[in-house]
Formats: C-alpha cells, structure tokens, sequence
C-alpha cells in the first residue's frame, strides 16, 4: 500500500517549501448524448479540459519574488509539485521514491495575500496549465526524488502597519484581493487550452484596525490618498520579529488610490473594529501597487 502527503514546489525554478495545501482539478468538460429518446446516455466524450493547480503558501517572499508583482507570471520552465511519501511504520520514506505533478505550460496567477495579527501570512495561487503544443498540460511521475532543501521553512510574515501619507497605523488583519480576471482559449477542436494571459485586474486591499478613528482620517465617503501602504512584518527565527528599520520586511504601496471606509463592527462584551479599504488605480505614470520584497517598515 502507498500513502502520500504534501511536499514542496518548485515554480520556474525557484524552489516553495511552505506549501500548506494544494489541489489539482483537471476541470474535465464532457458530451454525453441519448439517442432516439433513449432514456440512457449512449455516447460520452471529453469536451475539454483545463486543468486548475491552486496552492497556499506562506513563502510569501518567495511569490512575490517569483510573479514581481500582484500580477501573473508564465510558466517559463515548469512548474511541478510533490507528494511526499509516507513510510509504513515509520514517517517518510527516503531516496526516489515520491510523486510530482508537472504543469508543462501556463500562467501563473496570485490571487489572495492574507495576514492577521501574530498569524503567518499566506498567499493563495492559481497555475492554469495549458498545452504547448508538444506535452500534455499536466503529468505525474512516480519514483521522484525531493528538490533540494525543500524540507526546510526559511521565512515567515505576519500582519505589520497601515501607512496614510507619513503616519503609520495599528492593524489587526490585512486582506489582499488581487481582482485578476483571465482570458484562456483553445482552438481547432483541441481539447486543451492553448493561451492563457490576464484581461483584467482591479486590486483590493482591506485593512482591520481597532483604531476606529481612521474613519474620520479618510473621511466617511472616502477620497484620494497618495502612497498608501501595506506591510508585512518578517518574524525572525529563533527569536521573535525583525526589527522595523531592517529592510526585510514586505511593502506594497499604492501611489493613488481611494481609500474609504468599510464596516464597522462592535458588540457586547467585544472590541469594536474598523475597516478600511483601499482601491489602487494607474495614473498614468505609476503602476497601481509597487511590491517591495526588502523593506523597511518607516
């Protein structure tokens, strides 16, 4: 009997350790026909089938550095996946012995980047996998050996600042909606796809404070802010947090925007927290949101 459990990923060569789940859904399509009022399907066929590969991970680092920004990224290489095998009376096996799945082609896309206070970020990716004419758009492969050090964890984010103009803000929860919409198409009858790029984009950050007087900061319908920002604070290993004025922290900053308040929520016996969400915009001149992998938090 062989059992399986979750292993690293390896993406245009860069090797993701800190993969908390993943899930492949080939998203096979299928005609089934009846014939002559039959009550029973008498033909069935694959339509098509555009495989889905969707992970969390909380190398949070390691993506942005991957896709350069809250975009999307080709598979320029691979992109492949293990399954880590289990050791009957023990714990993992060891050698070529474990299974990877590979996305020959496709895109890359980020959708979600979450953190909460004292709570590991995450980020949240898609891989569509496409065919390149040659390979299947997926594959696995059994007897796999494990990349390198990819039994190690080497970075860790939690939830840091808010910034308005030169005033930095308490948070409990930072929410990053990427808003990314794709366009994937086939042609000539094939039954995978063959294009994948990204149409649209519409970012969305929602920022949970307890300081329920940024309401009034932003105004209660809201209006321009110029470089708001986000960041993510990198919690040292073997001690506690990476000091503010260390450039290893995340930033991603918003040189236009709407900024105006969402929700807030109080109840009895509770805390009373505020919202407030950030719409970044192309001026023409900057790009919606600058990521900085190497920051201080200031």
């Amino acid at each position: 009997m062989n059992a399986y459990t979750l292993g690293a990923m390896v993406a245009n060569g860069t090797t993701v350790p800190q993969i908390v789940d993943y899930s492949l859904d080939p998203r096979i399509e299928k005609f089934s026909n009846r014939a002559g009022g039959s009550p029973d399907v008498s033909f069935v066929a694959n339509r098509q089938s555009i495989p889905l590969v969707s992970f969390t991970t909380t190398a949070v680092k390691s993506i942005l550095d991957l896709i350069g920004s809250l975009g999307v990224v080709a598979v320029g290489a691979t992109v492949d996946l293990y399954l880590h095998q289990l050791a009957h009376g023990g714990s993992r096996t060891a050698g070529s012995t474990h299974l990877k799945l590979t996305v020959n082609d496709g895109l890359i896309v980020l959708r979600r980047i979450s953190a909460r206070h004292n709570q590991e970020a995450t980020a949240q990716v898609d891989v569509i996998a496409t065919y390149d004419g040659t390979n299947n758009p997926f594959t696995y492969t059994a007897a796999q050996a494990l990349p390198a050090s990819s039994l190690v964890a080497a970075e860790k984010f939690t939830a840091g600042d808010f910034k308005l103009g030169i005033t930095l803000y308490d948070v409990q929860g930072i929410e990053i909606d990427t808003g990314i919409k794709e366009f994937v198409a086939g042609k000539s009858g094939e039954p995978y796809a063959r294009f994948a790029a990204m149409m649209d984009r519409e970012i969305t950050i929602t920022v949970d404070t307890l300081d329920a007087t940024l309401i009034t900061t932003v105004g209660v319908m809201g209006g321009a802010q110029s470089n708001a920002t986000v960041f993510l604070k990198k919690i040292a290993e073997n001690a506690d947090r990476v000091a503010a004025i260390t450039a290893e922290h995340i930033s991603i900053a918003c040189p236009t925007a709407y900024v105006y308040p969402g929700s807030a929520r109080a109840s009895q016996g509770s805390e009373a927290m505020a919202q407030i969400v950030v719409c970044p915009s192309d001026d023409g001149t900057n790009a919606p949101v600058t990521v900085d992998t190497t920051a201080a938090i200031a």
